[in-house]
């Protein structure tokens, strides 16, 4: 029926107050489109201010910072930490990026900054919070 124009897909998802309805998986994949923008967009303010970049980047509070409506409604299932596991994970490849770190100064060090992005669980450290271990929390 779809294929032949007489009907159409009804929505898997409505966003209510910015959180999903229906298919969750779906209505993370716009929010992580989303998100990606945003870190392009700080990458994209580094390559010409990069204190104004990592000041935006503390000032935003890391992935449980700009997911915080979603983190208090979506229940932390395994699919849902694993995906909030990848957005840490983006958001501690950007601190590297900001830090101007490659892989040819060494993986060493590229962990070591990982390390310094992992400490902010207790709200020190580069002021951060992670998705998932908020997620867990709430």
């Amino acid at each position: 029926m779809v294929a032949r124009g007489l009907s159409r897909e009804a929505a898997s998802f409505v966003l209510v107050a910015g959180v999903p309805v229906g298919d969750t998986v779906a209505g993370l994949r716009l929010w992580r489109a989303r998100y990606d923008q945003r870190l392009a967009r700080l990458r994209e303010v580094a390559h010409h201010d990069l204190a104004l970049a990592t000041n935006a980047a503390t000032a935003l509070g890391g992935p449980a910072g700009l997911a915080g409506h979603l983190l208090r409604a979506i229940p932390p299932t395994d699919d849902a930490l694993g995906f909030w596991s990848a957005v840490d994970d983006a958001w501690i490849d950007l601190w590297v990026e900001l830090l101007r770190l490659t892989p040819a100064a060494g993986d060493c060090e590229r962990e070591a900054v990982r390390d310094r992005v992992l400490l902010c669980r207790g709200g020190c450290g580069l002021r951060c919070r992670l998705a998932a271990d908020t997620a867990e929390l709430r």
